[in-house]
């Protein structure tokens, strides 16, 4: 069961827009590129007139935002769980490359 939500088009803009400001600043080259790729999609569907279309872009749009702000939120709730997923993610890496090591022959060595 899906909740509707009814939100204009420029409303979800907006809300994008003020959500990339909220992530980075203007002054900085990621919040730039982010105002420019929220732009750009928000341009090409600009003459979209079937409703179905029109309503999966809002839907995209407002599980973007949705998105973004549960992971932020959980980010900012618990800083134990993001410590722990760096620390997952360092581990991963370490078994990685250790893996690597052991299927990978070494390249150094000449036969006779």
């Amino acid at each position: 069961m899906s909740v509707q939500i009814n939100r204009t088009s420029l409303q979800l803009y907006r809300d994008c827009m003020r959500l990339a400001a909220y992530i980075a600043p203007r002054s900085t080259p990621k919040g730039a590129k982010l105002r420019a790729m929220i732009t750009e999609q928000f341009r090409a569907h600009r003459f979209e007139t079937d409703p179905t279309k029109v309503e999966e872009c809002k839907q995209a749009a407002i599980r973007g935002l949705t998105n973004y702000l549960a992971f932020d939120g959980l980010s900012k709730a618990s800083p134990e769980y993001a410590k722990s997923k760096l620390a997952d993610d360092d581990d991963g890496e370490e078994q990685q490359a250790a893996t690597a090591a052991v299927s990978s022959p070494p390249q150094d060595q000449q036969g006779p």
